[in-house]
């Protein structure tokens, strides 16, 4: 092969690499069309695979606890079990999240998550946002204030 044969092809593999090369920094660092000064990560929030937290992935193992779509009722206290979800092979959601809310009264919310132990003393209007990932965990609700009573939580 000679030299002039070479050229061409020599040429064409530094386009080639040059293309790569800003299409590499485009993705990486591109603004996508966004207006406003955001980070990768920002970008990415909320990316992947979640999904809501429903009322018949909670089981009530202790207490008097009323669950639905919108609240969970709680005379003075419950255990609550967030049942496993996903497999060895499933695709679907790789953590389920919910957004409890104090509704009427201070409630204490103890989370156990892949072992690790959380607890949260939300006075009314206060928000915790809860992450579960498949292998479940538990929710203990126990009401507040003096003298408990009953109290509620909104799913959202």
């Amino acid at each position: 092969m000679s030299d002039g044969n070479r050229k061409p092809i020599i040429i064409a593999a530094v386009c080639a690499a040059v293309a790569v090369l800003v299409l590499v920094v485009g993705i990486g660092f591109g603004g996508g069309g966004s207006t406003e000064n955001q980070s990768w990560q920002d970008r990415l929030d909320g990316f992947g695979p979640s999904s809501s937290l429903l009322p018949h992935d909670l089981r009530v193992d202790a207490g008097e606890c009323d669950v639905s779509a919108l609240r969970i009722d709680v005379p003075l206290g419950c255990a609550i079990t967030v049942t496993a979800f996903g497999g060895g092979f499933d695709l679907g959601s790789a953590v389920k999240q919910v957004t409890v809310t104090a509704l009427d009264a201070p409630v204490t919310v103890d989370l156990v998550v892949e072992g690790t132990s959380v607890s949260q003393d939300l006075e009314p209007g206060d928000t915790a946002r809860l992450t579960f990932g498949t292998g479940g965990g538990s929710l203990a609700l126990t009401c507040g204030g003096f003298p408990a009573g009953p109290c509620a939580v909104g799913l959202g």
